[in-house]
């Protein structure tokens, strides 16, 4: 379910930055833009609170470390 969120919030992010370009042409506009891009964070929100990223300073030595050798 959160690469479905994810999946979601990338295609309102591409729809909402690909609508920037008729922002110019009114308030419709401009508004469809920005409601595009808040759903975008919703979904991104949503992704990140089902997807765990552990990420700690041991993870991140150790890879540091594997990619060194």
């Amino acid at each position: 379910m959160a690469r479905i969120f994810l999946l979601l919030a990338i295609t309102t992010e591409v729809g909402g930055t690909s609508s920037m370009k008729f922002a110019e042409s009114g308030i419709w506009a401009y508004l469809l833009m920005y409601s595009l891009i808040s759903v975008s964070y919703f979904f991104l929100a949503l992704a990140v609170k089902r997807i765990s990223l552990p990420v700690n300073s041991k993870t991140i030595f150790t890879t540091m470390n594997k990619r060194d050798k």
